[in-house]
């Protein structure tokens, strides 16, 4: 038989192991919200703050030249997805492609590892409203070249005052049909380099620019015309020799270097190799591929 003083000690025992686990889990609780909080109060807002100007601003600067093109957005779950990249995604509806941000890009998955010092909730939103500042960015910078007839024409936006909805920031604008190794292989000679003379050409008419990710992707035929739809990575230059360099470095090697060959006609090989030349000691020009295609087509 249990005597009393020891039912006692077993009772109270029994009491404190269930109060210190209470105060355990209390204590625990405490310092998550505590953390949490601390987080939150510390993340960066300075740079939250300066996305959400940014994206104000240019909503206003689209609204000031482009206010009759501001549309409701469409609902893409009746789009075919034609395109995806790091930061953003482009589906064809009713007859146009609408570029989004991508919201599983590659992009947003860096920039959630980058901002670990935040709670997920937080930099979940910064890495969102990253991706619409590009957006913006990226369409303040393609009515930057309005009248260019490589540039494609400003369809339809949307840019809403509400952030939470990433998908209803649209950008509208005509389709076209990828530049790839199959469509340029496809081509005529002659087509294939005038094709690169218009690119070369719509450079030149840019120089003051600089293309920083220049890549074939870039661009899409519209109306028989090569027409530039990325819009990000570029910077006005100082440097025009060196960006004309970088540039032809660039055309020679997506559009001319595995191509120049192929149903080429005969008696160019000298004018190849010299392209090939001023590639290789880091010379090529802009100026260099338009006169080599001015030479070499007849």
């Amino acid at each position: 038989m249990v005597s009393p003083m020891v039912r006692f000690v077993s009772h109270t025992m029994f009491g404190c192991v269930l109060l210190v686990g209470f105060i355990l889990v209390q204590v625990s609780l405490l310092r998550l919200l505590i953390f949490d909080g601390f987080k939150e109060a510390t993340s960066p807002l300075p740079n939250l703050h300066r996305i959400d100007r940014v994206m104000r601003r240019g909503n206003e600067l689209l609204i000031e030249k482009y206010e009759n093109r501001s549309r409701d957005p469409m609902e893409l779950r009746w789009c075919k997805k034609i395109g995806e990249g790091w930061t953003k995604v482009v589906y064809e509806c009713e007859g146009v492609a609408v570029k989004v941000p991508n919201t599983v890009g590659k992009n947003l998955r860096d920039c959630l590892e980058k901002e670990m010092d935040t709670s997920l909730k937080f930099r979940s939103e910064v890495c969102k409203r990253h991706l619409i500042e590009s957006l913006i960015k990226d369409t303040i910078t393609m009515t930057t070249f309005d009248g260019d007839p490589m540039v494609p024409e400003l369809i339809a936006y949307h840019f809403p005052a509400d952030s939470s909805t990433a998908e209803r920031f649209q950008v509208s604008t005509p389709l076209g049909t990828p530049i790839d190794t199959i469509s340029l292989l496809s081509m005529d000679w002659v087509d294939r380099m005038k094709l690169v003379q218009n690119i070369t050409h719509f450079m030149q008419r840019n120089a003051d620019r600089h293309f920083a990710d220049l890549r074939r992707q870039q661009f899409v035929m519209i109306n028989s015309l090569p027409h530039l739809i990325d819009f990000g990575d570029i910077n006005f230059t100082a440097n025009r020799t060196a960006s004309s360099i970088h540039h032809a470095a660039r055309l020679y090697d997506d559009f001319i270097d595995h191509f120049v060959h192929v149903g080429a006609p005969g008696g160019i090989d000298r004018e190849i190799l010299a392209l090939a030349k001023l590639v290789n000691r880091h010379e090529l020009t802009l100026d260099h591929i338009d006169e080599f295609i001015e030479k070499v087509v007849k």
